[in-house]
């Protein structure tokens, strides 16, 4: 018998319904969320397995499970983009995040490459002194002279937002146990509020309170929010964690939904292998967007020395 395969299709199950109703109760119930488009594969094959070895229950449990994760991810997995084109009089401008990873063994390629697509706001998380040294000696003090950022940069969970236009206002303050780089950006004719964070990754039982009590700050900063205001970061949250979707009971959108690509993965390529390996695991990666910003186009870039992929969208903000 081989029934036992059975077992297999548990955690997809646990991960699917707690996403359903809404509870992320501790970090193993995060993980099989994160992961819960895999499961579809897994029971998927599942189902292949039972039908193969003529066993009808085992077969049908397979395909009830695919089919009910595919009923979730289904509209995210084949939304087509949706580019936007800048509202009459608005301002365009581009902003990009990249995850530098802490022992990058190639910052300075990675910032050629950043330099190359130009974004004109930069945000990059895992920032550290001598990532942030590298990044300037490659030219990133010549394109961002305004920049803020912690001092000193200690830890893993640092950000900074780096711009080629000056800023009328920046600080980096606490709300609550959420550490927030906060700038308003002029952009000549009109200004926007950058908001760049980097929560603690849920591994462990301490790592995953803070991480919810991390994304419930960020929320009621979203709430409060002008409707000019962009929010960027590694959240380590995946696009179905419910603490995640909490963030868009707010009037933000998710950019990558927008133009359908929120289940592309940015995270999961290990470091050392070459660039054209793709990120697998989930989106980690987050860009979300007030209601009087537009999302134009959004493009990923290569994971250059980390195990996150950068990307740099075109947004256009409404006065």
């Amino acid at each position: 018998m081989i029934r036992w395969v059975a077992v297999l299709l548990v955690p997809g199950a646990v991960g699917l319904v707690t996403e359903r109703v809404g509870r992320c109760g501790n970090h193993v119930t995060a993980g099989l969320q994160l992961l819960l488009p895999w499961w579809t594969v897994l029971a998927a094959m599942v189902a292949v397995v039972g039908v193969i070895e003529g066993d009808p229950w085992l077969a049908a449990a397979g395909a009830a499970l695919a089919a009910a994760i595919g009923v979730v991810i289904g509209p995210k997995l084949f939304r087509r983009g949706r580019h936007g084109l800048p509202p009459v009089g608005a301002t365009t401008f581009s902003i990009g995040l990249a995850n530098l990873y802490l022992d990058n063994p190639e910052p300075e390629a990675a910032t050629r490459q950043l330099l190359a697509a130009a974004p004109a706001i930069l945000v990059l998380t895992e920032l550290t002194p001598g990532l942030l040294a590298a990044f300037d000696r490659a030219g990133g003090a010549d394109r961002y002279p305004h920049r803020v950022h912690r001092q000193p940069l200690h830890g893993e969970y640092e950000a900074g937002i780096f711009s080629v236009h000056p800023f009328t206002d920046a600080r980096v303050h606490e709300d609550g146990e959420l550490r927030v780089v906060d700038a308003i950006v002029d952009l000549a004719d009109a200004e926007v509020r950058v908001i760049a964070v980097h929560p603690d990754a849920p591994t462990n039982r301490d790592g995953f309170r803070r991480w919810r009590r991390q994304l419930a700050a960020l929320r009621v900063l979203l709430r409060d929010a002008t409707p000019a205001t962009v929010a960027l970061g590694d959240l380590n949250a995946g696009t179905l964690h419910p603490p995640y979707e909490a963030l868009l009971h707010a009037p933000f959108r998710d950019a990558h939904d927008v133009v359908g690509g929120s289940l592309a993965p940015s995270w999961g390529v290990a470091a050392s292998l070459p660039r054209w390996v793709p990120t697998f695991l989930a989106r980690l990666d987050h860009l979300l967007v007030g209601p009087a910003v537009t999302v134009v186009e959004l493009r990923d870039l290569d994971p250059v020395g980390s195990d996150h992929r950068p990307f740099v969208a075109t947004l256009a903000v409404r006065d």
